[in-house]
């Protein structure tokens, strides 16, 4: 029952903090690295757009958002995911080209813990992807990230990069089903789940 639950203080938790735009701030990711606290976040304003925030006090205080996708091209930017390793930061999310160029997911990360980002980059080798969901995890050097997208079934495929990002695989498709929900990745070592 409700009234026999612990005050928020006895439970160790300290008052909420909003670090977003009130109304229109989707979908956080959040990853840690000793007192760094990275979130990524999607916003419809009058584009659907990727940012990125951090502290460098474990959520004492947060520096201002950073727009992540490049809106030059995109109008759709959405479901950001977040990884970190090291001092690395990676984030991956899935745009729409507005010159009818399809979707593709992209790619960006940070080597110096989020304070710069180099540049956009796209996973997929072309736009013309349906897609759905998506996922990635991190072991070594190694990226893995899984994707969905709708063909005449919703197609689950397999890609990594082994240099951080700079360049990835040839898409595989791993299998093939008629529905899905949230989908995630897991790696240790060369093991993938």
């Amino acid at each position: 029952p409700l009234h026999d639950a612990l005050p928020i203080s006895f439970a160790g938790w300290t008052p909420a903090v909003r670090i977003s735009d009130e109304t229109t701030a989707y979908s956080p990711r959040i990853a840690a690295k000793g007192d760094t606290l990275h979130v990524v976040y999607w916003m419809w304003v009058y584009l659907n757009e990727s940012y990125y925030l951090r502290s460098i006090d474990a959520g004492n205080t947060w520096e201002e958002p950073y727009l992540l996708a490049d809106t030059s091209l995109t109008s759709s930017n959405v479901a950001p995911i977040i990884k970190v390793k090291d001092n690395k930061v990676f984030v991956i999310w899935s745009n729409y080209f507005d010159n009818g160029g399809g979707r593709n997911i992209t790619f960006r990360k940070s080597t110096n813990a989020g304070q710069t980002w180099q540049p956009v980059t796209y996973i997929l080798p072309s736009n013309n992807y349906v897609l759905q969901k998506h996922a990635m995890c991190i072991s070594g050097s190694d990226i893995y990230v899984i994707v969905s997208h709708h063909d005449e079934d919703l197609i689950f495929e397999f890609t990594k990069s082994a240099n951080w990002g700079r360049t990835w695989s040839e898409p595989t498709e791993i299998f093939r089903t008629t529905e899905s929900g949230d989908i995630d990745l897991a790696c240790r070592g060369d093991t993938i789940h």
